[in-house]
């Protein structure tokens, strides 16, 4: 390996961006660490690991770790202080150079990436390698597919042609948006199809917003609210009158306002504290049905006891602590619990519409033995075991097979898991299996012809 070129390339917010593949906000550690990985792959001699060509992970691992690194998939123990797991991530950027600049990149990725700059010294004070072994094998996976790595099965040989990244250049932001895009991806091609003076604008985006015009005020009056309130230090804490559709009446909770998302077609107050028996401290509440924002103190003697604690102990919720738990399963309902699901696409439809797209971090391509493997492994009993066994051989290898992390019962899964139907089949959980299979059989019943019932 040491006779071959050596990677130079600073860890460049453009750079960085295409290493995410997406969001580069919701992915810095992860992005870092893919260039780490480059670094001690193909990197000077002072950074470089002594690697067999061909290597395995284990091969990696033992280069890369101190001798007495965990070698489990389990939680990382405490072990030596000097291993490189416990580096945090200012310390890589750091790592064996004298000529980088912290300050000057961390103000141009939050120029660039509109990161708070709380949020982003958070992140970069958390160890980057700390993570279980599949995480780093998984990463592996990825830098085979950016094209930096050959791969033969558990096989891994270093390219000698490196991929060639897009080199971004600084476009003015010319188009005006009414608030910033939370995708950066969107951003980035709105900028650049920002229309210059006397030309046409090119570039449209439409919400499917449900909300209706009578109630477009209300919103905006919640909104202006709501930013006063996070303009103030410490934030109070809220009682909310609202009108639920799931109650059927209105209900008056205290809860603290965390940040606003777009989702189910709506502007949605995510706040921890009461939820009225929806669930558990935390809770969305939809803009619209908001008919009024009390503001109250924090010595309020009405205050659920969660909050108060919470607020004494100075442990209060923040949007980074949302954006984390965002990270860990896909759906929206972050306060639900996490589950694995199984899912299998027809080859075509996989091929035209799945294939390349960008759902959700954990969102990963099986083998058909491993889907196999998996959920025999799973079964609760024999009956079970004997149920799968005849849907899977039943099933063709040659179909397209994922595995993800999702919320539990999180209504956006099952909109998208029906707009999937009838070319995609939830294989595991069962309960969930249940359910879609339900909901196409009283479909069949909606469309089926009266003389056959």
């Amino acid at each position: 390996m040491n006779d071959r070129e050596v990677l130079t390339i600073s860890p460049s917010i453009e750079f960085l961006q295409w290493l995410a593949r997406g969001s580069l906000k919701q992915h810095i550690s992860l992005t870092l660490r893919f260039w780490v990985w480059l670094r001690v792959l193909y990197g000077e001699a002072n950074t470089r690991l002594n690697l067999p060509d061909p290597f395995r992970f284990p091969d990696w691992r033992d280069a890369f770790f101190a001798s007495d690194h965990p070698k489990s998939e389990s939680a990382i123990a405490a072990h030596s202080p000097d291993c490189p797991c416990y580096r945090s991530g200012r310390e890589w950027l750091q790592w064996e150079t004298t000529d980088f600049d912290l300050v000057e990149w961390q103000e141009s990725l939050l120029k660039q990436v509109r990161i708070p700059c709380d949020r982003l010294e958070a992140v970069l004070d958390r160890p980057l390698f700390a993570v279980t072994r599949r995480s780093l094998q998984n990463d592996l996976a990825i830098l085979h597919e950016l094209g930096w790595l050959q791969r033969n099965k558990q096989y891994f040989s270093l390219v000698a042609d490196w991929p060639q990244f897009p080199v971004l250049k600084e476009i003015p932001a010319l188009l005006s948006h009414s608030l910033p895009l939370a995708n950066e991806d969107l951003d980035a091609i709105a900028t650049s199809l920002a229309p210059t003076e006397g030309q046409t604008s090119r570039f449209f985006l439409h919400l499917d917003y449900v909300v209706g015009r009578d109630d477009l005020d209300r919103v905006d009056d919640r909104c202006e609210e709501l930013k006063r309130l996070w303009h103030q230090n410490p934030v109070p804490p809220i009682r909310l009158s609202y009108r639920s559709a799931i109650l059927q009446k209105i209900v008056k909770p205290i809860v603290y306002p965390v940040c606003l998302y777009y989702t189910h077609r709506a502007l949605y107050l995510c706040a921890y504290g009461e939820t009225s028996g929806l669930s558990d401290r935390w809770c969305h509440w939809r803009l619209d049905r908001v008919s009024r924002i009390a503001p109250l103190t924090w010595q309020n003697a009405n205050l659920p006891t969660i909050l108060w604690e919470a607020y004494l102990n100075d442990t209060l919720p923040t949007p980074n602590d949302i954006e984390i738990e965002f990270a860990k399963a896909w759906g929206f309902y972050f306060y639900k619990p996490a589950a694995t699901l199984i899912l299998r696409f027809e080859r075509q439809f996989h091929d035209n519409y799945i294939a390349n797209s960008n759902r959700h971090d954990t969102f990963q391509k099986l083998l058909y033995r491993e889907v196999y493997k998996y959920i025999l492994e799973n079964c609760r009993d024999r009956a079970q075991q004997q149920y799968y066994d005849r849907i899977l051989t039943d099933r063709s290898p040659y179909d397209a097979y994922y595995r993800a992390e999702y919320r539990v019962d999180d209504v956006n899964i099952w909109h998208r898991l029906r707009s999937w139907r009838p070319l995609s089949e939830v294989l595991w959980p069962p309960k969930l299996r249940e359910q879609m299979r339900n909901e196409a059989n009283q479909e069949a019943f909606y469309y089926s012809d009266p003389e056959d019932l």
